[in-house]
């Protein structure tokens, strides 16, 4: 009876091993391109042509160019019967078009597909945030005549909104038939700021929406809902054109004019490199010097001393290694632990109001250990989507992204892993109700009202509006603009804080010991808001291949507030110590009136 169960085991794996995929279509982002600087939407199809199933894990990396793997690799669960196929998506952060990804699924060198590369399945493309058409792939409907403006499954839309910082604007003439999560996914997208283009159908009507998506039934023709824009077009989506939008006031996204001066080509690096810097072991070097010198007089003069005394060869040799043992063993404690150091995190965040306290966050964070480990890095949130943001480093961990999705990490003793974070969180209670608004092109007078749950303690606050800045002053329970309209390169400082910068456009510290460790890492912090501010609105003086969002209208602006980050944005588990970041909000506000949201 055990033979028989043996050979059956043995018969059972080689079926397994025998299971193979094979890769189909290949959708990377929303129109076949990917935002620079951004996680983006990988959408793959698979088969198994095999009569055995496949029950597994697919791992996506980054190729390093020499056969080996940039950052941390994402690990998706997979199990596709014989003769089927499905469809997976991936979450993974990019920096340019030279990338080259690997999508892996066994052991064998017929296991894997690469993606990506020239000459590979999805050749990867840059461009700004898309426009597109959503279809149904099984009904000829949502097909707009216009080939610039790509058609994309809308079974194929993500779950979550933190996975549409690729998308732009839809055109919509059909009701999608989708699950709740992922209908609540695209009204997140559409309330951060999203824009949405109704048309008639075949039929020459109006789709009807139901359940969470009825807030779409208005028959108004233009109307906002949270901080986005939905507009009504009476013709078909063969009509439906990049130039008929544009009439409209709806140009498609487009990559912003390049600064004059070299800036960075992404902020994730350079911040996540500034994050780190914030906690460094303190090794006490005068230890470490004495200790040196103390080794060297002991292995030279002394042990000559010791050998000339003892005439003892065997007592010379084991003097001479004790004294190498002990100074090894020194030297290893003052040099591998910290003095005072405890485990930390600090971060950084943006995040775009979906509701009164529920947020699509852009976190960057830093993650400091005091013990050697294997973490597991996640948030309260139903979807995370990570990325370690390296293109020359081997992570020694995995990244499950997506639903209850973790970043599982070996971090050494008394080091650190920065890392990327987007999700759907809650923070603060933030109800701005418009008080006084005057003025159209530029305000004259701006005063909203606070209700209660308004964080308190606030380091700065700003609003934008037709282009122009305004710095808001707190009075009571009333936020009020309290400077004159400034363009932007008047109103924030002209340069990037230093460790952010280029070397060739840093100030003089650089090259020189920083003063960061004895500066409160809450003053550190608060360098980089003017930063976060410009990446929110397209800040192309400082970021290369930056892409403009949709600027406010006349009755329309923009409340940016920098905070202390909520309980809600921190790192779950008690293992990380100290959590010291801080976020910057953007809330939409809109002048009373027509101007105002759909609820």
């Amino acid at each position: 009876m055990r033979r028989i169960a043996t050979v059956a085991c043995v018969l059972l794996a080689a079926s397994a091993r025998a299971a193979t995929l094979k890769v189909g279509t290949v959708y990377w982002g929303f129109n076949g391109t990917v935002v620079p600087g951004r996680i983006n939407l990988l959408s793959v199809e698979l088969a198994n042509p095999s009569p055995v199933p496949f029950d597994g894990e697919l791992r996506l990396y980054k190729d390093s160019g020499v056969g080996g793997r940039v950052d941390a690799s994402l690990v998706e669960p997979c199990f596709l019967s014989p003769d089927g196929h499905r469809w997976v998506q991936f979450y993974p952060y990019v920096r340019g078009e030279h990338e080259a990804w690997l999508l892996e699924w066994g052991p064998g060198a017929d296991d894997r597909c690469e993606l990506g590369k020239l000459g590979a399945l999805g050749k990867l493309t840059l461009g700004p945030p898309a426009r597109v058409a959503l279809y149904d792939p099984g009904a000829a409907t949502g097909m707009s005549g216009d080939p610039s403006i790509k058609h994309f499954p809308d079974h194929l839309f993500p779950v979550t909104v933190a996975a549409t910082d690729g998308l732009h604007s839809v055109v919509l003439s059909h009701a999608p038939r989708w699950e709740p999560v992922r209908q609540q996914a695209f009204l997140d997208w559409l309330r951060r700021g999203g824009e949405l283009h109704i048309v008639q159908g075949d039929g020459g009507r109006y789709p009807t929406f139901s359940d969470e998506l009825a807030v779409l039934n208005s028959p108004r023709e233009r109307q906002h809902v949270g901080g986005g824009l939905v507009l009504r077009h009476a013709v078909r989506p063969r009509d439906v054109t990049n130039d008929f939008l544009d009439k409209a006031g709806c140009p498609p996204c487009e990559f912003a004019p390049e600064p004059n001066y070299s800036g960075m080509n992404d902020l994730e690096q350079p911040l996540l490199r500034a994050l780190s810097g914030i906690t460094r072991p303190k090794h006490a070097w005068g230890l470490i010097y004495l200790t040196a010198l103390a080794y060297i007089v002991v292995l030279g003069p002394l042990n000559y001393v010791f050998g000339r005394k003892r005439r003892n060869y065997r007592l010379t040799v084991l003097f001479f290694l004790g004294s190498v043992a002990a100074a090894a063993f020194v030297m290893h404690v003052l040099g591998r632990r910290g003095f005072g150091e405890a485990a930390a995190v600090h971060s950084l965040a943006c995040a775009r109001q979906i509701d009164a306290d529920t947020y699509d966050v852009t976190q960057w964070a830093n993650v400091f250990v005091t013990r050697g480990a294997e973490y597991r890095i996640a948030h309260a949130a139903p979807h995370n989507l990570y990325s370690g943001c390296s293109d020359h480093e081997a992570i020694r961990g995995v990244i499950m992204n997506g639903r209850d999705g973790a970043f599982v990490v070996d971090i050494p003793l008394y080091s650190h892993r920065p890392f990327l974070h987007r999700a759907k969180l809650t923070g603060d209670h933030i109800q701005l109700k418009v008080v006084a608004w005057r003025g159209t092109k530029q305000l004259e007078e701006l005063v909203l009202a606070l209700e209660a749950g308004f964080p308190e303690a606030l380091h700065d606050m700003w609003a934008l509006h037709g282009g122009l800045w305004y710095r808001l002053a707190r009075q009571g329970s009333e936020l009020r603009a309290a400077t004159p309209g400034r363009q932007m390169e008047h109103f924030f400082p002209d340069q990037l804080p230093d460790d952010l910068a280029p070397p060739w456009q840093r100030g003089w510290r650089y090259g020189q010991d920083s003063d960061d460790d004895e500066v409160p890492p809450e003053r550190v912090l608060a360098r980089y808001r003017h930063v976060l501010a410009a990446r929110e609105v397209g800040g192309s003086r400082f970021f290369l291949r930056e892409f403009a969002r949709r600027p406010p209208d006349d009755e329309h602006a923009q409340v940016f507030l920098f905070a202390r980050a909520p309980q809600g944005f921190a790192v779950q588990g008690g293992r990380f110590g100290r959590q010291v970041g801080f976020v910057l909000y953007c809330v939409d506000v809109f002048r009373p009136g027509d101007g105002g949201p759909a609820p």
